[in-house]
């Protein structure tokens, strides 16, 4: 049984490594030409099949949500199309507690598109779905606003892995803490933007809540 459960841990932190990688390199993707995903047809409704949230349509696949808009990336001037695929469309997120600004705009995106470089945090012993909550926050930064974004663990695991905590934020260098709390939302602390949630699947709600935020939709 030990030795079962040895080779899940295995599997598992294989499985971290291979996300961060993904979020490590996804900044450069979105600004090779023609790798933009195109946005998918429009589809009759059928039942609960699509929702419209502030003009934006979301077409549902299985248990996923799509919608395409038009973005203009701020440093490279480029205007393309830009899919994002979520598992919650922003009705069920809007009610979110998120960071705000004095004047009661939404403060984590003002703190991130200043930046220089963004790097998306967690614990090596997390599930691997909270590290997936900071896959669409990490495309949305790269496609729209251009940022060097990448993935990194709180402690030390493997060379190629960068070490960053919320200790290691400036305005510079933004981290971004994927964190299991006993609160759900966007928070701010110091320098330091968490995405907290209860469980892995509230950590999702609210890192694509940020998205949604940096987008725009909310």
């Amino acid at each position: 049984m030990r030795k079962k459960r040895q080779e899940v841990d295995r599997s598992d932190r294989l499985f971290i490594y291979i996300i961060i990688g993904i979020l490590v390199v996804i900044s450069g993707i979105f600004f090779l030409p023609g790798l933009l995903p195109k946005p998918a047809p429009e589809v009759p409704a059928v039942n609960d099949s699509y929702k419209i949230f502030n003009g934006f349509r979301f077409d549902r696949s299985g248990d996923v949500w799509s919608t395409s808009i038009t973005v203009l990336n701020r440093r490279s001037n480029l205007t393309r199309e830009f899919n994002i695929m979520v598992h919650y469309t922003p009705d069920e997120v809007i009610n979110m507690t998120s960071a705000k600004a004095k004047d009661s705009s939404n403060l984590a995106p003002r703190m991130l598109i200043t930046a220089d470089r963004v790097y998306i945090t967690t614990e090596k012993d997390y599930p691997a779905e909270v590290i997936l909550s900071g896959v669409e926050i990490s495309k949305t930064l790269a496609a729209i606003y251009g940022q060097e974004v990448k993935g990194a663990l709180t402690v030390p695991t493997a060379p190629n892995v960068p070490v960053m905590t919320c200790e290691n934020s400036t305005p510079e260098t933004r981290v971004v803490y994927l964190v299991l709390s006993n609160q759900t939302g966007i928070f701010v602390e110091g320098e330091c933007i968490l995405i907290k949630g209860e469980t892995p699947k509230q950590v999702i709600m609210a890192g694509e809540r940020l998205a949604y935020e940096l987008l725009r939709i909310i």
